[in-house]
């Protein structure tokens, strides 16, 4: 397993728990506000809220599982322990937490003063969220436009976005093991300690064309004498002019396994390898999985909205809006690092995604039930929208609140990771789920729950309208 694994399931373990038990809390609370008996209340909390987590944690574990698409051990070992750790939150949230909430009893929540803010919100009319969500369906293009505009300026600096993979750039520039591999390289060289080695099976006098050719290369500072081996196999050893983990050296090894092939001759095998060579073969391999996971994360993040939405639209604007908040993750990285760690990019767009689909299944399904009940879709998403705002925000102000220990402490992979997903999160947050979202239901109006019949039929129901509803 990559020694980043542990802190990878406590970065997203300690948010998800949190933000898992949170939900269902508040809507338990909620009930109790209104009027429920405590058994009610935990019936309804659990049948909403604790339905919305299984998808929202499914969704988070679906996400992550796309990072298997990389086939690297310490991709795929981040992955699953950050899976694990969802679902066991999920599991707590849903089994554990309705047995502690009726043990606590009246711990969990204090009626009186439920009552008493209840009755204080309807004497003073319309709440803060209320007001807010009315402001934004009220100009519904000029809050949408401003949102997007505001999301794709942040993401615009991800189209200059490097990547690299760097050993000694883990390390602070006071650390004894760089100063160290500085002073060393400051007598040897800089590529001494990352020769470039070549293998070439065939005859001697290939190994020897190869050697020339190695000893034209202008990259190359200094060559090992041949080490022959069984079966027409000889070792070569290529000191490049610059540091093992730099571009140069990098370009030196595309340069290689360009041009020494034919040097060789007909027949013969080259093959380049070495620690530059595994650094580039990794900048490679997660580059050109990107596509591959994003559109299995698109995939399946529709097909599960699509089953809880029971609508077309809906699971399309949620993915697109959440590329938004990937991309505005992506250009605040680059701004903050220049060079990105190669598998961060890949570990922030599964994180950053399943998370965002986490508070999209909390504001949707409030808004898909609200809709159940009345019918209209402006009601619906308004009421939705008043009632999980400032739960929505809550457990977000969480999850940015643990990403950002993360940020202030650990090797720069991990800060990195830190970074992207509190900005992804606290962008989807605010302006994404309180303005994006609400906007974009308002310009589709009816469309929103568009779904063929043939479907309909087919989907399972999210039964949300069997929810009954307090006086």
């Amino acid at each position: 397993m990559s020694v980043f694994v542990t802190n990878m399931a406590s970065m997203i373990g300690i948010g998800v728990a949190v933000d898992y038990s949170l939900f269902i809390v508040a809507r338990y609370r909620e009930e109790i506000g209104a009027g429920r008996s405590p058994d009610a209340a935990r019936g309804v909390a659990m049948a909403t809220s604790g339905l919305a987590v299984l998808f929202s944690g499914l969704t988070v574990i679906v996400s992550l599982a796309g990072l298997w698409m990389v086939d690297n051990t310490a991709i795929r070992s981040m992955a699953l322990g950050a899976m694990l750790v969802v679902a066991v939150a999920m599991l707590t949230a849903t089994t554990l937490l309705p047995v502690l909430i009726r043990s606590l009893g009246h711990r969990t929540y204090a009626r009186s003063r439920l009552l008493r803010r209840r009755a204080a919100v309807a004497r003073s009319g319309p709440g803060f969220w209320q007001r807010w969500t009315d402001a934004v369906m009220r100009r519904p293009v000029l809050a949408a436009a401003g949102a997007a505009a505001v999301l794709l300026a942040l993401a615009a600096p991800v189209l200059g976005m490097s990547t690299g993979t760097g050993a000694l750039d883990q390390f602070p520039r006071d650390h004894e093991a760089r100063q160290g591999f500085e002073a060393a390289a400051a007598i040897t060289g800089p590529g001494a300690s990352s020769p470039v080695q070549v293998v070439v099976k065939g005859d001697a006098a290939a190994a020897q064309r190869v050697r020339a050719a190695l000893d034209d290369e202008p990259g190359v500072a200094k060559l090992a004498a041949p080490v022959p081996a069984r079966g027409g196999v000889t070792l070569l050893a290529a000191e490049p002019d610059a540091a093992g983990e730099s571009a140069a050296a990098k370009a030196l090894v595309d340069r290689l396994r360009a041009t020494l092939p034919a040097a060789a001759g007909r027949g013969v095998q080259v093959d380049v390898g070495g620690v530059t060579a595994s650094q580039r073969d990794l900048d490679d391999l997660v580059s050109g999985s990107m596509w591959k996971i994003l559109l299995f994360l698109l995939g399946l993040s529709y097909l599960v909205l699509l089953v809880l939405l029971r609508s077309v639209v809906l699971p399309l604007k949620a993915v697109l809006v959440n590329l938004l908040s990937v991309g505005a993750a992506f250009g605040v990285l680059t701004l903050a690092y220049g060079t990105v760690d190669t598998l961060t990019p890949p570990l922030v767009l599964a994180v950053v995604f399943g998370l965002s689909m986490d508070y999209e299944v909390f504001l949707l399904s409030r808004i898909r039930e609200r809709y159940e009940a009345t019918g209209d879709t402006r009601t619906a998403v308004a009421e939705g929208l008043a009632a999980s705002a400032r739960t929505i925000t809550s457990a977000a102000a969480v999850m940015v609140a643990v990403f950002g220990v993360f940020i202030a402490v650990g090797v720069p992979s991990i800060q990195q990771i830190g970074l992207g997903t509190a900005v992804a999160i606290a962008l989807d947050a605010t302006l994404v789920r309180l303005i994006l979202v609400p906007a974009a239901m308002e310009l589709m109006g009816d469309w929103n729950w568009y779904l063929p019949r043939p479907l309909a039929r087919l989907l399972p129901r999210a039964d949300f309208e069997a929810v009954p509803q307090a006086s």
